[in-house]
């Protein structure tokens, strides 16, 4: 019971940021097939749909835990997690680092297995080499380019059962700094060269507001939508804007990174909000 509690807290931190808002975007996707151009027919009833979503939260968690240990279970990693998130099992001292590894390895086979036999291989395969490149060559911490670039593809990965791919990947690579503002100090002490780190926190904040309200009313234009269905991306996007700008504290950041993955899963609707308009 102990190990599932360890395993439990390796993910928790992700929980909001990759499994629910992907889960949702795998299930929005396809109850809005047409809307991306797939067959009526070929679009799975909402029986099938709710059948199939234990198992799109299982893949997407499932593949997320052997890369979240191989992020966590690294010196520089234990550092940092020792400095903001005290409670994981390394800087706890639940898990030894050799222990972590060795449950690493035994969870990588569990997730390419997982998804040979309900789907989703290749991006199992391709979050396996992003991994690789984000945890073990330093990817994630060299630059804020490459941490971004990884970040976007991670989130593509993970999101496999989209059609917009490129929008998702765009969104993420021009705005997932997002989370780096409330990390400064952790990322400053392990020697990452994040963006508000390379360009100093004002100028950041500034940078990453523009995308923002690039993406809260570029979205809803290129999905066609209703003047109404601008008002939930724009909102949101306004206060995310508002907020980085002036709300400034570690506390006050990790709340307008919250705030901007609810803003993700609005964006995510736009094909649902098409599709049904389409009825």
């Amino acid at each position: 019971m102990f190990h599932l509690k360890y395993i439990w807290l390796f993910t928790f931190n992700d929980l909001k940021t990759i499994v629910v808002p992907e889960t949702a975007l795998g299930i929005i996707t396809a109850i809005s097939a047409p809307a991306f151009g797939i067959p009526v027919s070929a679009a799975l009833s909402y029986s099938s749909i709710l059948r199939r979503t234990p198992v799109v939260t299982f893949w997407v968690w499932v593949n997320l835990l052997p890369m979240t240990i191989d992020n966590q279970r690294r010196p520089s990693s234990i550092l940092e997690d020792g400095l903001n998130k005290p409670w994981r099992p390394m800087p706890s001292n639940r898990l030894t680092p050799r222990q972590a590894k060795s449950l690493m390895l035994a969870l990588y086979p569990i997730a390419v297995l997982t998804s040979f036999v309900f789907g989703g291989f290749r991006p199992c395969i391709s979050l396996m080499l992003l991994g690789c490149w984000y945890n073990g060559f330093g990817g994630s911490d060299v630059s804020w380019i490459s941490r971004n670039f990884l970040n976007a593809c991670g989130f593509v990965c993970y999101a496999a059962g989209a059609t917009e791919f490129l929008i998702i990947w765009a969104i993420v690579l021009t705005t997932v700094q997002t989370q780096d503002m409330g990390d400064q100090a952790a990322d400053a002490l392990r020697g990452r060269k994040t963006l508000p780190l390379v360009f100093g926190d004002s100028r950041s904040r500034t940078i990453t507001c523009f995308p923002i309200a690039l993406w809260s009313s570029g979205c809803p234009w290129y999905w066609q939508s209703a003047v109404l269905a601008y008002l939930p991306c724009l909102t949101p996007g306004a206060i995310i804007m508002l907020r980085t700008l002036t709300k400034r504290s570690a506390e006050d950041d990790n709340a307008t990174w919250k705030l901007w993955n609810f803003w993700l899963v609005i964006l995510y609707n736009l094909p649902l909000v098409k599709y049904m308009s389409m009825e």
